[in-house]
C-alpha cells in the first residue's frame, strides 16, 4: 500500500494521446514550474490505422513539453501503481479513455491499493463541435472539468444536476493552449498568403476533399501573386490518433497531374505557429486553427460548401460571420468577426493555468487534512451501468451458439473440404477437452480472445460485449487478443487465429445447452 502525501514538491502527469494533448499540458507546465511543481507525460497506446499511435520526437518538440512522454496502456498505468506516484492526473484524450482511467483509479483506490490518489482533472486538447453532453459524461466523474469556452460552460452547467454534481467540478478555462500568445500587428488584404489546415477526418468523403483540393487550386490560378500553402495534418509516416481514410497526398499524386498544380500552390509541413506567423487568411473545415488564427490575430474562414453540421463545425461557427462558401473566400467578401460570438467561443480566463492549479493544490490539501474526501464522485449513470455490467444474464445456448458460430464462419471464410475436416476434427477435440475440470475457463478465454482478434482485423473499432466482468480475466483475455493480433500479422501463420476461433467457439457450444453470459 502508497503512503501519505509527504511532500510538497508536486509531481503532476498529463495524459494525453496525439501533440495538441502535449501542448495543454505545456502551457500548464510553465505556471507548474514557477511554483517548484514537475510534470510528466504519458501517450496512451492505441489502435490507429497501423498499429499503435505515437508521438514523434519533432512533435513533441514543437509542443513545448520539456519532459519527453513515456507510452503505456491505461490499464498497465493504473495496475502498475504508476499513476498513484502523482498528486495530480490531467487527462486530455477522447471520453471513453477519461472514462476507463477514472473507473481503474476509483476501483484500485477503493481496494485500497494506495492510501492516496491523484486528483483527477479532465479537459478537452481542442474545439467542442459534437457530443457536447455525451463527452461530459463520459468526463464528469473527475474530480474537475475544465472546459474551453463560456458557451461550453453555460451549457455544462445547466447539465450537472442530471449527474448528480455541483458548480465547483466545472472550471471555465477556455482554448489555454493559445493563452499568452502575441497579436500580429498587421497581415495583407487581399491575402497573399493563404494556408489551409486540414484534418485527418473531415472533410470524409474522397469527392469532398477532391473538391477542395480542387478549389484551392482554382484560388491559386484567380491569384498568381499569392501562395495558397496546404499544411497536412501529419507528414508522410507519421502515426495519426485518427485514420485518414483518403490521404489528401494520395489523392494530389494520382488525380491531378503535375503540370496542373499551379505553381504558386504547395504542400507543407511546419508548425501552425510558424505558418501563422507569414500567414494572412487561414483556411480550415472544423479545425482549432481557425480560432489559432484568431488569436495570432490572423483572418480566419472555415469552409461551408460541405453542408451546415457538428461534424463540418458549422454551429459552432453559425454566427462568426466566418462561416464562408469557396465563392465568398475567392470574391473576398470577408465581415469582421462578431465580438459576441468572440466572447462566448474564444474567451480566456484570466491566468487559466493559474486557476486550475489552485482548484487542484485546494483540493488537494482539503485531503491532507480529511483524507476521508478522497472517494471519488460518481453519477447515478455509472453506478446504474457497473450494477447493469454485473447482472448475470442466462440466455439460451441455442440462440448464442448461432449468432458466435455465424461471426466466427464469416470471418474464416472456409473454402476448402480438407479445412472443413480439420474444423470438424478440432471441434470434436475441443469438446472433449471442454469436459475435463479446469479446461473451461482457459478455453473460453481462448475462444473469446481469438474472437476479439479476428472481429478487430475486420473492424478496428470493434467493441466486444462479452468480456468477462472479473476484472482480472478481463484484462487476461484482452491482452491475449493483443498476442493473436500479433500472430494474425504473421504470413500464412496468421490464418490459423480464425481457425482457433471458430474451432473453439464450436467446441464450446456443443457441449452445453445453457450457460451464464458472463
Amino acid at each position: 500500500m502508497r503512503s501519505t502525501y509527504k511532500s510538497k514538491n508536486r509531481r503532476f502527469l498529463l495524459v494525453g494521446a496525439f501533440d495538441s494533448s502535449l501542448k495543454w499540458g505545456a502551457f500548464l507546465e510553465k505556471e507548474a514550474n514557477e511554483r517548484g511543481f514537475w510534470m510528466d507525460y504519458c501517450v496512451l497506446i492505441r489502435k490507429s490505422d497501423k498499429g499503435r499511435a505515437q508521438i514523434t520526437r519533432e512533435q513533441w518538440k514543437a509542443s513545448g513539453a520539456k519532459t519527453r512522454p513515456f507510452s503505456t496502456t491505461a490499464e498497465y498505468l493504473v495496475e502498475s501503481g504508476k499513476i498513484f506516484d502523482y498528486d495530480a492526473v490531467f487527462m486530455i484524450v477522447d471520453g471513453r479513455s477519461t472514462a476507463t482511467l477514472n473507473t481503474l483509479v476509483d476501483e484500485a483506490f477503493s481496494k485500497g491499493e494506495s492510501e492516496t490518489r491523484p486528483v483527477m482533472v479532465a479537459g478537452y486538447a481542442g474545439l467542442v463541435l459534437e457530443r457536447w453532453l455525451g463527452g461530459m459524461a463520459d468526463r464528469i466523474d473527475s474530480d474537475f472539468l475544465c472546459v474551453n469556452s463560456k458557451q461550453d460552460y453555460e451549457l455544462m452547467r445547466e447539465a450537472l444536476p442530471m449527474f448528480g454534481r455541483k458548480d465547483e467540478a466545472l472550471i471555465c478555462s477556455g482554448l489555454t493552449i493559445f493563452g499568452g500568445v502575441e497579436k500580429r500587428p498587421s497581415v495583407n488584404f487581399p491575402p497573399k498568403v493563404i494556408v489551409f489546415a486540414a484534418q485527418p477526418t473531415v472533410p470524409a468523403l474522397r469527392r469532398e476533399r477532391l473538391y477542395l483540393l480542387k478549389r484551392l487550386m482554382d484560388y491559386a490560378r484567380r491569384y498568381p501573386d499569392s501562395q495558397v500553402l496546404f499544411k497536412p495534418r501529419h507528414k508522410p509516416g507519421e502515426k495519426a490518433f485518427n485514420k485518414e481514410k483518403f490521404s489528401y497526398l494520395e489523392l494530389l499524386e494520382k488525380w491531378f497531374a503535375v503540370e496542373d498544380i499551379p505553381q504558386n500552390f504547395a504542400v507543407v509541413y511546419e508548425p501552425m505557429p510558424e505558418l501563422i506567423s507569414k500567414a494572412d487568411l487561414v483556411l480550415s473545415v472544423s479545425s482549432t486553427a481557425a480560432p489559432e488564427a484568431w488569436f495570432y490575430g490572423v483572418p480566419f474562414a472555415t469552409i461551408a460548401d460541405f453542408g451546415f453540421s457538428d461534424i463540418y463545425g458549422g454551429p459552432f461557427f453559425a454566427s462568426s460571420n466566418r462561416l464562408m462558401t469557396f465563392d465568398q473566400i475567392e470574391n473576398h467578401e470577408f465581415q469582421d468577426v462578431d465580438d459576441t460570438w468572440v466572447e462566448r467561443q474564444l474567451s480566456i480566463a484570466d491566468n487559466p493555468s493559474g486557476e486550475i492549479l489552485n482548484r487542484v493544490e485546494s483540493k488537494i490539501a482539503e485531503w491532507e487534512g480529511d483524507p476521508s474526501g478522497m472517494q471519488m464522485p460518481t453519477t447515478p449513470y455509472r453506478h446504474a451501468y457497473e450494477k447493469m455490467m454485473s447482472t448475470e444474464i442466462t440466455i439460451s445456448a441455442a440462440f448464442e451458439a448461432e449468432e458466435t458460430q455465424v461471426a466466427a464462419m464469416q470471418i474464416a471464410k472456409k473454402r476448402l473440404s480438407m479445412k472443413q475436416i480439420m474444423v470438424s476434427v478440432a471441434t470434436r477435440a475441443v469438446g472433449i477437452l471442454a469436459r475435463l475440470p479446469g479446461m473451461r475457463g482457459p478455453l473460453k478465454a481462448i475462444a473469446a480472445s481469438s474472437l476479439i482478434s479476428v472481429r478487430r482485423r475486420v473492424d478496428p473499432a470493434f467493441d466486444p460485449d462479452f468480456l468477462p466482468q472479473i476484472p482480472s480475466k478481463r484484462r487476461m483475455v484482452l491482452r491475449l487478443a493483443n498476442v493473436w493480433d500479433g500472430v494474425q500479422r504473421l504470413p500464412v501463420i496468421g490464418k490459423i487465429v480464425p481457425f482457433i476461433a471458430t474451432v473453439c467457439m464450436e467446441g464450446l457450444n456443443k457441449t452445453e445447452n445453457k450457460r451464464d453470459y458472463r
